[in-house]
């Protein structure tokens, strides 16, 4: 959601393929990206019609057993604008929190990383209770969340920086506590150790507990103050999180999408794959061709 594929990031499809594998490879990252790009789209007309509805957060839970799913909860006291969430955000729609309302039609220009837009995450709507007065937010965090991301990877951008830090940051918004970066680089893990230890016990003056970063193995970091490192970008100023005020703007649907893809995997069933005798793979429909079209 919050990176736009580079002009080498998307090749272009071929006409022949060497095997079903490399078909559904030729079409799946293009099928992701048109996916990404029709939520974002719908993202900026919510925008753009003032479709940005208050909501006060009041507790996050981990969904077990998902890999990185969560669910927020969030308390709505205006009635009205609670049916009109629930009118324009079905159960499963696609929704992008964001925590500040968000002023003009388009906060993410093409030709601009996504460390110029408002911290946001995008999720399902899960659930909108009008006797609870309440809305639940399904969102995703990357199991590598905390993991540093290796600048020297061959392959390496710097918005691979970019996402996972924003990934971050967002769940720290939700969390109210700096989180540790793991790393193979120990001066900056303990440096990351340090940061976190001291935002939280300022956060929360109530800690019963302190980490001790006194040891030998922190002295490397200790002649001069953190640097910003190559693809980072500074972490917005920690708040209480709950009855942290975010706004939510309605983002579309994924049926369509959810169809096309299962459809792309199932290619097997839908086509007919023959290698002729120049030993090229030629398609033919077999049923419902316009699935994969």
């Amino acid at each position: 959601m919050w990176h736009r594929p580079l002009e080498d990031e998307l090749q272009i499809i071929p006409t022949e393929f060497k095997d079903d594998n490399s078909y559904v490879k030729a079409f799946e990252p293009v099928l992701l990206e048109e996916t990404r790009e029709e939520t974002r789209n719908a993202w900026c007309e919510s925008l753009g019609e003032g479709r940005q509805y208050r909501l006060t957060f009041r507790s996050l839970r981990v969904v077990h057993g998902s890999g990185g799913w969560r669910v927020a909860t969030f308390s709505v006291d205006d009635r009205r604008t609670l049916e009109v969430i629930k009118s324009l955000c079905p159960e499963h729609s696609v929704g992008v929190l964001c925590v500040e309302k968000i002023a003009g039609k388009d906060p993410w220009p093409r030709n601009k990383e996504c460390d110029g837009v408002p911290l946001a995450t995008a999720g399902f709507v899960e659930k909108v209770s009008g006797r609870e007065k309440i809305v639940e937010f399904k969102f995703f965090v990357s199991p590598e969340v905390d993991n540093q991301v290796d600048c020297s990877t061959a392959g390496w951008k710097r918005w691979h920086e970019l996402v996972r830090t924003r990934e971050r940051h967002v769940l720290e918004a939700f969390e109210g506590t700096r989180r540790t970066i793991r790393g193979k680089n120990s001066a900056r893990s303990v440096r990351d150790a340090r940061i976190a230890a001291i935002a939280n016990e300022t956060f929360s003056k109530n800690s019963s507990e302190f980490l001790d970063l006194t040891r030998d193995d922190a002295e490397d970091d200790t002649e001069e103050s953190p640097k910003k490192e190559l693809g980072e970008f500074p972490p917005p100023p920690l708040q209480k999180p709950e009855g942290r005020v975010w706004w939510l703007s309605p983002a579309g649907k994924l049926s369509s999408a959810s169809q096309s893809y299962e459809a792309l995997h199932h290619v097997r069933r839908l086509y007919v794959f023959f290698v002729s005798p120049n030993h090229r793979l030629h398609v033919l429909p077999s049923v419902r061709p316009y699935l994969l079209t």
